[in-house]
């Protein structure tokens, strides 16, 4: 693993942003959330997309690609990312209710 460029690595910035991405997420939000957290002023899309990747091939999120063309994804909701609780970030889309991710990993509906 190379040293990153920053105080934090991509890597490290996807794990840490991953679970506060709402159930529905475009890739360019992600990307731009990394990009705000490492402070960097580039950063290449597929670095993004590739580090994911890599997170969900080691069993620690899991997710789908809804639309290519749009990039756009759904959390499956079995990440083993740890995390506090993180309010939800607006309305659900597909269930139309707010919702947040308790310490032990359960999901929540307000």
């Amino acid at each position: 693993m190379s040293k990153p460029k920053g105080k934090i690595s991509v890597r490290a910035a996807v794990e840490k942003i991953y679970p506060m991405l709402p159930r529905r997420f475009s890739m360019m939000r992600l990307h731009a959330e990394v990009i705000r957290e490492i402070r960097r002023p580039y950063l290449f899309l597929d670095t993004t997309r590739r580090k994911l990747q890599e997170l969900r091939d080691e069993g620690l999120v899991d997710y789908d690609c809804i639309d290519r063309q749009k990039s756009l994804y759904h959390k499956n909701y079995v990440s083993k990312l740890p995390v506090g609780i993180i309010p939800g970030t607006g309305r659900d889309a597909e269930m139309g209710v707010d919702y947040y991710r308790s310490a032990d990993g359960s999901v929540n509906y307000a």
